[in-house]
């Protein structure tokens, strides 16, 4: 069982800046690494410590794709196009 010492770590799981960890809400529960390659269109050794949420990788892909209008609209699709966060180069 965790001995809650730092509830800004808790579960014991190093040393980061933000609140929570693994398996929380907290944004250090939702902050994990991620890698994009795509030669030509993702300029390399570029970083980013933006976030990008699993739910929209799903409207990112049909933009990408050029299948945007394929998006239901008789119902919520919880996401947004994130195509510019990965292309551009500030991000």
């Amino acid at each position: 069982m965790y001995k809650l010492l730092d509830e800004r770590l808790y579960p014991d799981n190093g040393f980061q800046p933000w609140r929570g960890g693994k398996g929380t809400t907290w944004e250090g529960g939702v902050r994990v690494p991620g890698i994009a390659y795509w030669r030509g269109m993702i300029a390399s050794g570029r970083e980013s410590d933006g976030l990008f949420d699993l739910t929209d990788f799903f409207n990112t892909s049909l933009a990408l794709a050029g299948a945007s209008g394929s998006i239901p609209s008789e119902r919520y699709i919880d996401g947004i196009d994130q195509s510019s966060f990965i292309l551009a180069d500030d991000g």
